[in-house]
């Protein structure tokens, strides 16, 4: 049984043309062309090895063992020359592919074996798809190669050209086990429910595996009455929920009211003093958590509403920013040259100045944020606490866009700012019967929907038209939540 080891192209041909060092290229460089093969796509068919059941990688590579990820057969080879494959793995269809490397053995019967080491293909799904050891099927498809030459001088050349590709076909294994098994589910433990296994409160998680995103966070509220008792907590993994002795708690070395620090596998509890709104995250690989405020919303005092959370006229009015998942909070502001942004009506809270990075925050930063080129207007401002970082979205216009125009966002009609860009109004002949909404810079990445009494950003509800005629709509952007009104003419 012969072994062929398939490196690619480049690699074959650096040992061809590596055997003089004096050697100098002519100038200009020759034309140099892919080699072709001596076989043509008739002549050649590979096929998937069809497996019982998955491939356990760690099993095979305790046995020195290989897998047989696919056979080609081939008519009409030369007795100088034999196969060789590059195969390659995905799992979106091959919008992204990843190589793996390959063994080719010739068998008795005349079919050429494409062989994979199982450290190899372990390797590339770790590194490029998950660590998630959990069973998975991936998409393989290979090149098929003739190769001729001596171990030193070899010649390779792609079957069909270098993007003729067989397959694809599916392959599904089992992953090396992961180093520390983490659970898909983590919970809440408190006192205020006298350590009640079945009451813990469910932390969050984002869609991808645990084991590459391992954070977990969970939003919970602490009221006066159990910051007064101190609320005490722990985190449980949902296969140790029934064994307290188990459950994370803080570490030792710290005290159980500090807001961040590590977590230790039947550790005391954690205990908070102070009521209020908070966010626990969690990280379930490095066991270290951090407890920080929730807040119900976030103020932008600055050189537009003369640094004043409370200025009553309607044009310096300060509006607020809202969430609804304590992350990302958003809202329309009009912006002077400076701003910053707060938790409270107050610098004595959160208050979030300009960070080191470019539209980056920083609780207690003497440094003010500065708009962009685009100068002092109306925004569109988006916060997340979650990264510290803001994005501004300058309105240079604000439009009504319904049945009675087609729902043509580019073709709306256009308002008319009064008051610091705060109020809009506009003269529109609706139709009968029909639908509109708000909608800004002529798109729908920003509008304007829902009720003229609770206009929600970006909604999908659209405003139902009160009755045919000419009406004076003016929008009212100076007070959360936005809302408008119809007059008719």
């Amino acid at each position: 049984m012969k072994k062929f080891s398939i490196y690619g192209l480049a690699t074959l041909f650096a040992f061809s043309f590596a055997a003089c060092d004096d050697y100098e290229e002519p100038n200009p460089t020759p034309q140099t062309n892919p080699q072709e093969s001596i076989l043509t796509t008739d002549e050649v068919a590979v096929s998937e090895v069809a497996a019982a059941d998955p491939f356990n990688l760690s099993e095979l590579d305790k046995k020195s063992e290989f897998i047989n990820v696919a056979n080609i057969t081939v008519e009409n080879l030369p007795a100088a020359y034999t196969m060789g494959a590059d195969m390659q793995i995905s799992i979106d269809g091959f919008t992204h592919a990843y190589a793996v490397p390959t063994t080719v053995e010739q068998g008795e019967d005349g079919i050429y074996k494409v062989m994979v080491n199982p450290a190899s293909l372990q390797n590339v799904y770790y590194t490029n798809f998950t660590k998630d050891p959990a069973q998975a099927t991936v998409q393989t498809r290979f090149l098929a190669t003739t190769v001729t030459g001596t171990d030193k001088v070899s010649q390779v050349a792609y079957v069909g050209g270098p993007t003729n590709y067989y397959g694809p076909f599916n392959l599904t294994f089992v992953p090396y086990p992961a180093d520390q098994i983490i659970d898909s589910k983590f919970y809440l433990m408190s006192n205020m429910t006298n350590w009640a296994s079945d009451q813990g409160i469910e932390f969050s998680h984002t869609a991808a595996s645990q084991y590459d995103d391992p954070t977990f966070k969970l939003t919970f509220e602490v009221s006066e009455s159990q910051a007064a008792q101190g609320y005490e907590w722990k985190v449980a993994g949902a296969s140790v929920l029934g064994t307290s002795s188990e459950w994370l708690g803080v570490s030792e070395t710290g005290d159980p009211s500090d807001k961040s620090g590590s977590l230790v596998a039947g550790g005391p509890a954690g205990v908070i003093y102070d009521k209020g709104m908070y966010i626990i995250t969690i990280n379930v690989v490095d066991l270290s958590y951090t407890i920080t405020s929730a807040y119900e919303q976030l103020y932008v005092p600055g050189s537009g509403n003369g640094w004043d959370w409370n200025n009553p006229s309607p044009v310096l009015l300060n509006n607020v920013l809202l969430s609804d998942d304590y992350v990302t909070y958003t809202g329309y502001q009009y912006l002077g040259e400076e701003f910053k942004f707060t938790s409270a009506p107050n610098w004595d809270e959160g208050n979030f100045g300009a960070g080191s990075e470019p539209n980056t925050i920083q609780n207690g930063s003497n440094d003010n944020c500065k708009i962009p080129a685009t100068g002092v207007g109306l925004y569109w401002v988006s916060v997340n606490m979650d990264e510290l970082t803001y994005a501004l979205t300058f309105i240079n216009n604000i439009g009504i866009v319904g049945s009675f125009n087609s729902w043509s966002e580019v073709n709306n009609l256009k308002m008319t700012a009064e008051e610091g860009d705060l109020i809009w109004k506009a003269e529109v002949n609706f139709d009968e019967g029909g639908e509109w909404k708000f909608n800004m810079n002529e798109a729908w990445d920003l509008s304007l929907g829902g009720s003229i009494t609770d206009l929600i950003p970006q909604s999908n509800v659209n405003l139902p038209s009160p009755g045919a005629g000419t009406y004076e709509v003016t929008l009212d952007l100076t007070k959360r939540p936005y809302s408008c009104t119809l007059v008719k003419k």
